[in-house]
């Protein structure tokens, strides 16, 4: 069964998120930062982008220097597995399924009562990455 508990003394508006830690330096980069939890995998690709998709059906890219927004879309559903990057005749796309999340409705609600959690669609979304882009995935 999996229960949400919040880390005693966080702030509830900014406790879900993506940190990027400097292994060289130790900096550490917060953002993406909010009240509604990820539910499915972070893609980080080598081409220095970060792809990350939340309970509240929003689904996002960030710079992965700086950690600034690029882009979100708001899906059908919730994010649900891993999202896949790939390429096809030398145009890299981005792929994310929708669907049924291990997160428990219930409990988010009390946490978060503004978010609906949604789990009635299902579908795979595929993103072609601008081709003026020289970054590789």
């Amino acid at each position: 069964m999996y229960k949400v508990v919040r880390r005693p003394g966080s702030d509830p508006n900014k406790w879900s998120g993506i940190v990027k830690i400097n292994l060289s330096t130790g900096k550490i980069l917060r953002f993406d930062k909010g009240r509604t939890p990820g539910t499915a995998a972070v893609l980080a690709t080598a081409g220095g982008l970060i792809f990350h998709g939340d309970i509240n059906r929003r689904f996002r890219a960030f710079d992965t220097d700086t950690g600034t927004q690029l882009c979100e879309t708001i899906l059908s559903g919730n994010p649900s597995v891993s999202t896949i990057s790939y390429g096809v005749n030398g145009r890299r796309y981005i792929a994310v399924m929708t669907g049924n999340t291990q997160k428990v409705p219930g409990e988010l609600s009390a946490m978060v009562p503004e978010i609906i959690v949604s789990s009635a669609h299902t579908a795979i979304y595929v993103f072609a990455l601008p081709q003026t882009d020289a970054r590789e995935s």
